[in-house]
């Protein structure tokens, strides 16, 4: 058995984010600092915070244009997510709606996700790119890739260490990718629990994005993921915890 493996994700939410109010809607519904997602392409790791500063979720940002962001969620809490973004994009005053021109819609069903991680997942990545991949691919950026002949979004994920990417495809495309990562000797499948296992003993919070009742981000070592200013839904609480 190799030390690269490739697991399928179950269940990932995608919300798409759009209009020409998204960015500021990014802003107030998440933690995450605007610096992270300037360009097209740059991805970022951030919460949704309850009214009280509770984590509903930790979240990966992209931005996938100038008006246009994606949010991956995890499957647990997607429909609980989407509703709260929903909620907070109906909000007006007497001028009209606080977040004019904004559209948000629940993709999941869109795309179908692999895990590839380990010492040698950048390397296959790049020879299924036809070594098109930009060798400084980091963690936090996202692209759009042919990985022979087949359309996929790579991302480095921005929230855990090492080679870890996720590959990104329409349904249909699912088995065709699963037949590639299978054609390299030095990757095996893991299950998704196996996965959750290993993740989890690199990152005690995704233990805590699990469970069912909220918890505060310091409890969780979450505080890397927030900004100040506390300038988003949470913000004002937060302040009263750590005054």
């Amino acid at each position: 058995m190799g030390d690269t493996y490739y697991t399928v994700l179950q269940g990932l939410g995608r919300i798409r984010v759009s209009g020409c109010s998204a960015e500021q809607f990014i802003h107030t519904m998440t933690t995450v600092d605007k610096g992270r997602l300037c360009l097209a392409g740059d991805a970022a790791g951030a919460l949704v915070l309850t009214g009280e500063a509770e984590v509903i979720d930790v979240v990966v940002l992209a931005r996938s244009g100038d008006t246009e962001f994606m949010l991956t969620t995890h499957a647990e809490t997607r429909e609980e997510v989407f509703s709260w973004l929903e909620a907070h994009a109906a909000l007006a005053d007497d001028a009209g709606p606080v977040f004019d021109g904004l559209d948000i819609t629940d993709e999941t069903e869109s795309l179908l996700t692999y895990a590839v991680f380990g010492p040698q997942s950048h390397a296959v990545i790049d020879e299924l790119a036809s070594h098109q991949l930009d060798s400084a691919l980091g963690a936090g950026h996202v692209a759009l890739c042919m990985l022979d002949g087949i359309q996929a979004f790579v991302l480095a994920y921005p929230l855990l260490a090492g080679g870890y990417y996720e590959l990104s495809v329409q349904p249909a495309l699912a088995p065709g990718l699963k037949r590639l990562l299978l054609s390299f000797p030095e990757i095996d499948p893991m299950g998704l629990e196996p996965f959750k296992a290993r993740r989890r003993e690199s990152c005690t919070w995704f233990d805590e994005a699990a469970k069912a009742a909220y918890c505060h981000a310091d409890a969780a070592g979450l505080e890397a993921l927030i900004r100040t200013p506390y300038d988003f839904v949470g913000g004002r609480a937060l302040t009263s915890r750590h005054s």
